[in-house]
């Protein structure tokens, strides 16, 4: 981009480490190239460590290593800095070659020390833990071109839940989802749902719309990318809950067994959650929620619920 500017006196820029926060999270789902990249690595990678006072090797230095003590061939491996906590990433072409490697654990010798050996798993690096909370969403005011598996996928994880099934629509208000959720108590009642106007112009999304004639030709240094936003209502219908029970009363006899339970919340669409009904409005289309006939005609159209 061009016209770039400079200002002495500005104290704090956007980006600045003093404006960011420390730490957050997010949950990020599991693709199928995610899935395929595992199933290359299954019993065809390992990871490695340096033992002792950790001096510094180098990937060409472990695979000469491996060459010598394993009898691997170079052009059947491939070494990788990884990143903590292991400090080599080793690819292999064949499974037997693998095998041959991660059982001389702690025998190979590099640079003046041993190499520890192990196969690679999925998670590495990574700390156990959970979503425990088994909910039933409903996203109310969400544009229904948005009503996509993956779109909604997305919307789910950056609530920190995980996409389980996209409940059948009853009308064009709302579409109610099941997730497994981190805190269901943690989702906002209210969430402005950011949507850029196109999508970013990669061959994928180009081929997606050649339908279309009028497809805007994007701009070579584009200033800015131009969203609208949505404010959704988000209600949470039902959750299965087997943490502990907030009682409040220091002491309570919770009786021991399973705690598992169900709880279900009263939400009505275009009210925020715990406010109660909406007023009522005059004039205007009837209509009732899900319990009321909320569209009429026959014509049936591609992609639509």
């Amino acid at each position: 981009m061009a016209g770039f500017r400079s200002f002495p006196k500005e104290l704090l820029r956007r980006g600045d480490p003093e404006l960011r926060p420390l730490a957050g999270r997010c949950v990020l789902r599991r693709t199928s190239r995610m899935l395929a990249r595992e199933n290359e690595r299954r019993g065809h990678a390992l990871v490695a460590t340096i033992l002792g006072d950790r001096r510094p090797i180098s990937p060409e230095q472990v695979v000469v290593a491996i060459e010598r003590h394993c009898g691997v061939r170079r052009n059947g491996l491939l070494v990788e800095v990884a990143p903590a906590p292991d400090d080599f990433f080793i690819r292999f072409v064949s499974a037997e070659d693998c095998t041959r490697v991660v059982t001389a654990s702690r025998n190979v010798r590099c640079g003046g020390t041993f190499l520890s050996f192990g196969r690679w798993c999925r998670g590495r690096g990574g700390a156990p833990s959970e979503l425990a909370f088994f909910t039933k969403l409903c996203f109310d005011g969400l544009p229904q071109e948005s009503w996509d598996v993956d779109a909604l996928t997305h919307l789910i994880n950056s609530l920190d839940g995980d996409l389980d099934e996209v409940l059948p629509p009853t009308d064009k208000q709302t579409i109610s989802v099941l997730a497994w959720m981190k805190d269901p108590s943690s989702v906002p009642k209210v969430y402005t749902v950011e949507i850029p106007d196109t999508c970013k112009p990669s061959s994928h999304c180009m081929d997606a719309a050649s339908h279309y004639l009028d497809w805007p030709s994007p701009p070579r240094s584009p200033e800015k990318r131009a969203t609208f936003e949505h404010e959704v209502l988000i209600h949470i219908q039902e959750v299965i809950d087997r943490g502990p029970v907030i009682t409040g009363i220091p002491g309570y006899d919770l009786g021991g067994g399973s705690t598992k339970r169900r709880h279900e919340f009263a939400v009505w669409d275009g009210a925020v959650d715990g406010t109660g009904p909406p007023a009522t409005r005059d004039g205007g289309h009837c209509y009732g929620g899900s319990s009321s006939t909320a569209r009429a005609g026959d014509a049936t159209f591609p992609g639509s619920f």
